[in-house]
């Protein structure tokens, strides 16, 4: 897997998932959006397994083809925590709280 630095301001597409992972976070936490702050977004390519955030134990039974999907890592802080999403065009997921 291999990363690269996007900077801001982003593109209209990648400002789009961008919003709606600080949305997704805002209700999950019962905060409003404004308090959402983005660390980093960073283009990245990952596993498939990686990219839906799936642990060893979360796997499918039978073994899937590796497919390589290239996206963005999306670090938010919000309420002194920092969380992870991964997006890839319109898909936005919730991966989880940073330690």
């Amino acid at each position: 897997m291999s990363s690269v630095p996007i900077s801001i301001p982003l593109e209209p597409a990648l400002q789009q998932v961008v919003t709606q992972a600080r949305e997704d976070l805002a209700r999950r936490l019962g905060v409003p959006v404004e308090s959402v702050t983005v660390a980093a977004v960073v283009g990245q390519e990952f596993s498939t397994d990686t990219f839906y955030c799936r642990t060893s134990k979360d796997r499918i039974a039978k073994e899937e083809s590796p497919q390589v999907i290239s996206g963005q890592s999306i670090l938010l802080s919000a309420s002194a925590r920092r969380y992870e999403y991964h997006a890839n065009g319109q898909t936005v997921i919730f991966c989880r709280p940073l330690p």
